[in-house]
């Protein structure tokens, strides 16, 4: 076994500036290779070779990606002049510069060297959530003042920083030393110990520095810049009535919320499973009749009813059912006019294919395997027969996959799940063809 080899603190400072500056010439590296890869771009150089463009000639000639020639010459393009890089970002990784390439203007004083990647990841996260923001619309008769509201942004914010189980001797002990009378220095050491933090809540994001903090909040181009001072106070006040007990503070503030959340989750399986004991005994047991278990005039109204009668008896029990149901969100709302068009379609050909049928006459709808793919496959009875029968979805289905597929698309989007997204797009516009 290795023996472990001690080194005083002096000795450990060295060493981590002996990265930093390596990792300095490295990012002074990847500008060289971005500012030439940009030269041959610029003057087409790469035609000489016999290539088409400057990824082709980097990928042949150094197995380079298209993706990596394009963040070369991105990161070179917008941090670096003349082979330098610009005032500010010498310290930065080119693994943060290139996250930050996709940020916008105002946020790059919420970056620092410190800053981790993932929280610049986070960061671009946030801000795709914050677009579709309602915060504003849904207020703007009576706005909240703004004072009024970054208290309450903030509260939220350090209630969501020790709401993990992992933080509570973390905020135990922030609490005590609050309740001594703490400066705001050892305040700030002790809720940022590390001297590089962010925390997400809601409509806000904060971002915690060795000296100050600064909270973006979605709909604003400029961040609430706060002293350690202003957060300590937040803090006593957030957490005032818990301040008064001696300890346990965490438990306290969390524990009521978690015993909530254990009985929530308890009660969801006894809703899920409520009065479903007798249908699942009688799906399961083969030996039910579900025919004997149905009335006896509802069986014969049931085998008189043609195939294309139930198809359009059914289109119009949905239809009702779907213009019954009060949703406000736009899509929606879209979707349903095309409803009473699609509906009048379907009525129009179950009843033109109830009239021309001759009796005796062999009809598509028997043969599954002709049909073109989409099409529904059910029973009907028919001359006392139960045979199988094919019906379009109707329009309300339709309507009802559509608004799934678009909350899909929608999560996947945020989540950057761009191929499934694209998929459920194309299926998507299948559904609205066939309403239109």
């Amino acid at each position: 076994m290795e023996e472990l080899q001690q080194i005083t603190m002096d000795e450990y400072l060295g060493l981590k500036n002996e990265i930093k500056t390596h990792i300095t010439t490295i990012v002074k590296s990847f500008v060289r290779i971005g500012e030439t890869l940009c030269k041959i771009d610029q003057a087409r150089a790469y035609e000489l070779d016999g290539y088409k463009s400057v990824a082709e000639m980097a990928k042949a000639e150094y197995g380079m990606t298209a993706g990596g020639v394009s963040r070369f010459m991105g990161v070179y393009r917008k941090y670096c002049t003349a082979g330098q890089l610009n005032d500010g970002y010498e310290n930065y990784s080119y693994a943060q510069l290139v996250e930050m390439m996709q940020l916008p203007e105002e946020d790059a004083e919420l970056i620092r060297p410190e800053t981790q990647r993932e929280s610049i990841r986070e960061l671009k996260r946030f801000n795709k959530d914050g677009e579709n923001d309602m915060h504003q619309l849904e207020n703007w008769q009576n706005p909240t003042p703004e004072e009024e509201e970054n208290k309450q942004i903030l509260g939220d914010l350090l209630e969501a920083m020790f709401k993990l189980e992992s933080q509570r001797d973390a905020f135990d002990r922030i609490c005590a030393a609050v309740r001594k009378g703490t400066s705001a220095e050892a305040f700030s050491e002790l809720i940022n110990p590390g001297g590089n933090r962010t925390v997400r809540s809601g409509r806000a994001m904060a971002f915690f520095y060795e000296n100050e903090v600064k909270i973006k909040i979605w709909s604003r181009t400029v961040p609430v810049k706060l002293t350690y001072e202003d957060i300590m106070e937040a803090f006593r006040e957030k957490f005032a009535g818990v301040l008064q007990g001696e300890k346990d503070w965490w438990a306290a503030v969390y524990a009521p919320e978690k015993e909530e959340e254990k009985r929530e989750s308890a009660k969801e399986p006894e809703q899920n499973t409520a009065g479903t004991g007798k249908a699942e005994k009688r799906d399961m047991d083969p030996k039910i009749d579900r025919k004997a278990s149905e009335p006896a005039g509802k069986k014969k109204e049931q085998q008189s009813i043609a195939p294309a009668q139930k198809t359009e008896k059914k289109t119009k029990e949905n239809v009702v059912n779907t213009e019954s149901e009060s949703n406000s969100e736009n899509q929606e709302k879209e979707l349903k006019n095309h409803i009473g068009e699609a509906t009048d379609m379907v009525k129009e050909s179950s009843g033109q294919q109830e009239e021309d049928q001759i009796p005796g006459q062999d009809n598509m709808m028997n043969h599954p395997e002709l049909l073109p793919e989409g099409m529904q496959t059910t029973t009907a009875t028919i001359n006392g027969h139960e045979q199988e029968a094919t019906v379009e979805p109707t329009a309300a289905q339709r309507v009802e996959e559509c608004l799934s597929l678009l909350s899909c698309i929608q999560g996947n989007i945020a989540l950057q799940n761009y191929p499934p997204a694209l998929q459920q797009a194309q299926k998507l516009v299948e559904h609205l063809e066939a309403l239109i």
